[in-house]
């Protein structure tokens, strides 16, 4: 899972992964692993409880909840604590053999049927390359040997390249090495606007599915809420409303004097 920094990478492989241990409820659940390398375990725990809860993430770090958020809050957080299939690891070291043993031991004695790792540039070579690239080729290769030895899917996620910004990536962008896009099955870009305005709670999102070793490509229409930090199926309701939105921030900007004489209109006095 590809994307810029702070576009939702952490979220939505987090949200995944829940929803793969059971979290969300459904009649099937995996033990899942997912090993952070960037966030504390407070941090990834509050994002749980408000992807839970559907609760903000500022109010629950603010302490500023209604009884009714409050009970919410509550709830959800004893079902994740109960929740024995998700197993969040915080890595103390980052080198690529060390990640390793952990997950064969997690598979070897919980029965880990899927990894998540977050992210694949935090992680270190055992080996001292000159190249960055040479490193990150090395921990792809490590991470593919160890999927076809365990039989079990990881989920890597990968920033992509700062030339992207505010473009749609492609498999050259996947920072680090040609490497990731050579060795992984599947690979997805999250592509959707920052946010610009503290009242746009609501930010249309698409998955693109770039590669994909076993079946067809293709894309997902989500819809990325900024307050609980999660994504959700797009609705024609949500879709409407972010136009709407959209449309009444356009309408108030103004055009400055530069601005409307390079779009053909008539400067204002004195430009």
């Amino acid at each position: 899972i590809g994307a810029r920094p702070s576009l939702g990478k952490t979220a939505l492989g987090e949200q995944i992964a829940l929803n793969a241990a059971g979290a969300f409820g459904g009649n099937s659940s995996k033990k899942t692993m997912f090993i952070e390398l960037e966030m504390s375990p407070k941090q990834l725990t509050e994002r749980a409880i408000a992807n839970l809860s559907k609760v903000s993430i500022n109010k629950l770090r603010t302490g500023l909840l209604s009884t009714q958020q409050f009970s919410k809050v509550v709830f959800k957080a004893g079902e994740l604590a109960n929740l024995e299939n998700f197993i969040p690891v915080t890595c103390n070291t980052r080198k690529i053999s060390d990640i390793c043993s952990c997950i064969r031991r997690e598979v070897r004695i919980n029965n880990v049927e899927i990894v998540f790792i977050d992210h694949i540039g935090l992680v270190r070579p055992d080996g001292n390359y000159k190249n960055q690239w040479e490193g990150v080729a090395e921990i792809s290769h490590t991470i593919q040997q160890l999927q076809r030895e365990l039989n079990i899917p990881i989920v890597v996620l990968s920033q992509v390249g700062r030339a992207v910004e505010g473009k749609k990536p492609s498999l050259a962008d996947l920072r680090g090495s040609g490497a990731i896009e050579e060795d992984a099955d599947t690979i997805m870009f999250i592509e959707r606007d920052r946010q610009d305005n503290v009242d746009e709670t609501i930010i249309p999102t698409v998955i693109n599915i770039n590669k994909n070793r076993n079946g067809a490509c293709g894309k997902a229409n989500l819809m990325f809420h900024t307050q609980e930090v999660m994504f959700s199926d797009a609705s024609p309701e949500d879709i409407k409303k972010q136009e709407d939105y959209s449309k009444s921030v356009k309408d108030k900007v103004k055009m400055s004097p530069a601005e409307e004489f390079l779009a053909g209109g008539t400067p204002e006095e004195g430009f």
